[in-house]
């Protein structure tokens, strides 16, 4: 995200009472705002689908690497013409 403020966007969607009546149970005990709370719980979860995204990348270049060998970056570097 940019350092320079951003004009807000209004986000609303549906929750069950009980979970609304925790949630704001947990934030009171945090002494946290309900909206505080919420965007960094979604930021968290942008971050762990960052990372699974990138173990997922590394996984498969392990598993390229067993399938096919790998090479020395001259090599590489002349098969892409370079």
């Amino acid at each position: 995200m940019s350092i320079h403020q951003q004009k807000t966007v209004r986000f609303t969607f549906d929750m069950l009472p009980g979970m609304h009546h925790h949630l704001k149970v947990i934030c009171a005990e945090d002494r946290i705002s309900m909206n505080a709370f919420v965007t960094k719980a979604i930021e968290n979860e942008f971050m762990a689908r960052d990372e699974r995204i990138d173990e997922a990348a590394v996984d498969q270049a392990e598993k390229d690497i067993k399938e096919h060998g790998t090479i020395s970056l001259a090599e590489m570097d002349k098969a892409m013409g370079v």
